[in-house]
């Protein structure tokens, strides 16, 4: 991907460069192991997609969005004035697929199929909120902005993926049963 610049003709657009530690990463982990090689070409494959795109502004605008839509929807709690995405990191790696199966082709074009997920990449969002705390009538109510880091260490389960018959433009996932998740949430004081 390239870093696009303004409609100055004297401004070509700069192709953007991954950390070539990721792409180490990346090469390991595909040669790690002689137990997946039929899965090898499309962890490749998808490896090499997430490290052209991980760092690039149109992407965390699409995660910024979904994200902020979510957050939108979801019940605060009343001393919760606002939440909002304050950063976003793509981690260092995409998901890795093993076990894939085709469950299903339709002639008109519904696709079932399922996998063993595992992700490890540590994906990171900091989410910005403003609590109002009111210890009574006797002593002043303070805001207070609170900075949390959620940092998805790994997540690991077995997802089935539909993609409907048009016009139907989008694909369905699910895990089978809740995954195991490894999270962490760390609360950022000042800059740190």
């Amino acid at each position: 991907n390239q870093e696009r610049k303004s409609d100055d003709l004297n401004n070509p657009p700069v192709p953007l460069q991954f950390d070539v530690k990721d792409m180490i990463a990346l090469v390991q982990r595909l040669h790690s192991s002689e137990e997946h090689l039929q899965t090898r070409w499309i962890n490749a494959m998808l490896g090499r997609i997430f490290l052209g795109l991980y760092k690039t502004s149109d992407v965390e605008n699409f995660i910024r969005a979904k994200i902020t839509k979510k957050i939108s929807r979801v019940k605060k709690p009343s001393f919760l004035s606002r939440v909002v995405l304050h950063d976003v990191d793509m981690g260092e790696g995409a998901p890795f697929i093993t076990n894939p199966r085709l469950k299903d082709l339709t002639v008109d074009g519904d696709c079932s199929i399922e996998a063993d997920v595992r992700y490890s990449g540590n994906f990171r969002l900091e989410i910005a909120a403003t609590a109002r705390i009111d210890l009574g009538t006797r002593l002043k109510a303070r805001e207070v902005n609170l900075l949390l880091a959620v940092v998805l260490k790994k997540i690991e389960g077995h997802v089935f993926l539909r993609i409907k018959p048009p016009p139907s433009n989008r694909i369905w996932f699910t895990f089978a049963q809740p995954p195991k998740i490894e999270m962490s949430i760390e609360p950022i004081v000042s800059t740190r």
